[in-house]
Parts: structure tokens; sequence; C-alpha cells
């Protein structure tokens, strides 16, 4: 949860109870006499969500019978991290936002209105969720930092955008996860190495489902962004599913004219969601948000490997590893410590130069045999061994596409990998691997391990 989130410690239910009737009702004590409520209670969860917009926001919010119920720590880790993104533009002035997909309760601007003061524009397709907004809006007296606009389903920003020529400092966006209710369904389910789902599942269809799911949702957004470019100065969107955070980075990446791109993580409770933010404006450094700061420690046990007994000393460590580097290209940062026994290693790959390289060294050898005159000779006269020529040759252009390929990817800024490298040296090696990030995963981290293994000579 964001270090700021007034959600980062335990909710008291025992003083919720004793403040708001209407929420004790729904509430029962457990065997040492502490309140607890069930959060499979649809109507429970809709009271605390009410209840904890009034108590700390002093908004009153009504949510629809069968509409999407917010969870607030939730809504307000997606408003602190739009915050962050703000104080890296320097702008002092009165904050304009977009969110699209505002929904019947209206749950982001009210927040940021009340609580940060920002101007905010909010856009949906439904015009009874419009309905429903514009009354917690006036209930709420913020008519004159809120506004709602009905667009074609057809548009994400487009419509919005081209009514008037206002610059807005970021937009936001909570899209439909799934594509169809079967994928909604088997979100729910529960997998057998997850806890289930905590919450009771509140929401109608169009809240929650959209054609292609997040994935081209977001997508849509992206090549939106890229017509008007500055006029939103930050883009951003929170997802529901792991996997398109990777595949919308890369569609980002492939975009020229965008200058920076990041993604984090929201934790409340037992539930993730991610974040990404891009820009147009070269003024703005995105990278430069300390953001999952923590991750190392979240990464779980290192992968370990044992040499011993060992003898040798630092300098003779070093040059193997520095050789390893070297070979495979990676980008290796030593880092200062105070045990002249123990050498560590920061680590970046921009792409996968471990795998298979036995075999990648010995294609190209065979490649270059295949340019000897008499080896091609011999070969037409035999129908095998012309097979093998022409696989040969395949392989060296492959050979050859892969290099070029890892010279491209260097001069990019995707990571396929980074990772720690921590050495202690005394009568055995004992060598420990920590995954950091990448889109390669840990199990990039796992091969580069076992090329050590496979390389060092002691």
């Amino acid at each position: 949860m964001h270090p700021r989130n007034i959600y980062n410690k335990r909710l008291n239910f025992n003083a919720l109870a004793s403040e708001f009737p209407e929420f004790k009702k729904h509430t029962t004590l457990d065997l040492k006499g502490q309140v607890i409520m069930d959060f499979k209670n649809i109507e429970a969860l809709r009271i605390l969500s009410k209840i904890l917009l009034k108590k700390d926001f002093n908004l009153d919010v009504h949510f629809p019978p069968n509409g999407l119920v917010p969870t607030i720590p939730l809504r307000l880790n997606y408003i602190l991290f739009i915050e962050d993104l703000l104080k890296l533009t320097n702008h002092n002035k009165c904050v304009k936002g977009l969110d699209i997909g505002v929904g019947a309760s209206c749950v982001y601007p009210l927040i940021a209105a009340k609580k940060n003061g920002w101007q905010m524009v909010g856009t949906d397709i439904n015009a009874e969720s419009l309905n429903c907004a514009q009354n917690n809006i006036k209930n709420n007296n913020l008519a004159h930092l809120i506004e709602v606009v009905k667009v074609k389903e057809e548009t994400i920003l487009e419509e919005v955008l081209k009514q008037n020529s206002v610059r807005y400092d970021f937009c936001m966006c909570n899209p439909p996860f799934f594509g169809n209710p079967n994928e909604l369904c088997s979100q729910l389910k529960r997998k057998s190495n997850r806890s289930p789902p905590k919450n009771a599942f509140s929401a109608e269809m169009h809240e929650v489902i959209t054609i292609g799911g997040e994935f081209t949702f977001v997508s849509k957004i992206i090549d939106e962004s890229s017509e008007f470019q500055d006029r939103i100065r930050i883009y951003t969107s929170m997802l529901g599913i792991k996997r398109n955070v990777k595949l919308l980075l890369q569609k980002l990446h492939k975009i020229p004219a965008i200058k920076s791109a990041i993604s984090t993580e929201f934790h409340q409770g037992n539930t993730t969601r991610f974040g990404i933010a891009w820009t147009f404006d070269d003024c703005i450094q995105l990278e430069q948000l300390p953001i999952n700061s923590d991750k190392k420690e979240k990464c779980g046990k290192p992968y370990v490997y044992n040499i011993k007994p060992f003898v040798g000393n630092t300098e003779e460590v070093g040059k193997q590893f520095t050789n390893i580097f070297n070979d495979l290209q990676l980008k290796h940062t030593p880092v200062k410590t105070d045990n002249e026994n123990v050498v560590v290693y920061d680590i970046i790959a921009h792409g996968d130069t471990w795998s298979h390289s036995r075999r990648k060294r010995r294609e190209l050898a065979h490649s270059s045999k295949c340019q000897s005159k008499t080896f091609i000779k011999d070969a037409i006269n035999n129908n095998k061994d012309s097979s093998r020529v022409n696989g040969e040759k395949s392989a060296k252009r492959k050979c050859d596409y892969v290099m070029e390929t890892v010279k491209r990817v260097k001069t990019e800024e995707n990571i396929f990998l980074a990772c720690t490298l921590i050495i202690h040296i005394s009568s055995e090696l004992h060598i420990e691997l920590v995954y950091v990030n990448g889109s390669g995963g840990k199990n990039a981290c796992h091969q580069i391990l076992q090329y050590f293994k496979n390389h060092l000579k002691f």
C-alpha cells in the first residue's frame, strides 16, 4: 500500500461500529470480543465504503443497488500515485484531470476534488451511471470542480478532447478488466496456489466486461494518445491482469514519440492491482519516480549455488565473473561492501544472451565450415549432406539475427532481467542471485545461475 495511504493500518471495526450504527448491524463479535464483518456480504461492503468516504473525506456517496462497490483503499492508492507523478511536472497551478469511465459512484473525481481541490472531468458511455454520478456531485456541492460527460463507445479520448482546447495534467482509468463472462468467471474461481477472493463480487456487467478486455481498451487509449500527445501531460491507467502490464509496456516502447513509460503495483489486503503511466513530454522523466522501492525484499528466496572446497581469492573470482558478464553482454555494476570477502554486482540484461549458448557456438562453427568449397562440393553429391548445408546456412542466419537483436535491444529501455549477484568467499564459494525485476521473470534469473555453474572454473 502507498506509504501515505491512511488505510495502511488495519481498519478499526470496533470504532467504526460504535460511530456508525448502520455498519454495526452488519458485524458480529468473534471469540475474543473483536468486531468482525463478513466481506462476502455485498451490503456490508457497500456500507463500509460509504462510511469510509464519509468519515475520512466528508463525502456522502450513493451506490446503485447492483452497481460496482469501490474499495476505498485501492482508489486512494491510485490517487496518491497520480499525486507523485504530478510532482515530476513542476506544475503549481490548478490541476485538471480526466477520469475515463467515471462510473455511477464518481469516486475518483469526488476524492480528488475533495482532498486536493483538483478540477475533474469524468466520462462514461452509460446514461444511468452518469445520472447517479451527477447526483453524487450535486449532493457534495462539488459541481464547481467536477463535470461529467457522456461519450460514444467508439472513441475514448477523442470526443472529449475535441470539444475544447483544454490541456489536462493527467488522465486516469479503471477499465473493465474482462473481455467476456467466461473470463470473469475463471478469475473469480479459486486457484490452487492463491487465496480465494475475500470480497463479494458486486458490479454491473458493463462495469467489468468490455470487448477485448482491458488490454484492448487500454491499447485504444494508447493509440488515441498518440494523436493528442501533449493535450494530456501524463496518461495513466489501472490494470487488473498482471500479464497485460508487460504487453502494454511493450506497445508503449514501440511508439517513438513517447518519452517515458513506467508501471507500478497497488497493494491492498489480498488484492493487487497494477498501474501504467506514459508521457509525450520530454521534460517529464517518469523513471525518476521512486516506485516499488521495496521490490528486492519481496522477491522471495535467492537462487543459491555453492562450490566447496574452494581455494582462490577475490581477484580470481572477480576476473572470472567479469569475463562471463562480458561474454553475455551483461551490464554489471560493482556494489561497495564493508566485507572484503563479499563481492556484490548489480546486473542488468537487455535480452536473453545465455540460453543454448553451447548450441549457438556449435552452429556458428558449422556455418563457418560450410564456407569451405570442398565441404559444399561433397555435400551436393549427398542429399542428406545437402540438407545439412542448407540447415547450417539457416542456422548462421539465425545466429546473426540473434546477435543483431541483442545489439538493438541494448539501446532500448526495456529490461529483460535485473538481478543482484552476491558472492561470499571463504573455504567455499557461496553464490546468491536475487531476482529484482524484468520481463524475463525469475526463470531468466535461474537460467543465468545455471550458466554460472557450467562456466565457472574453480
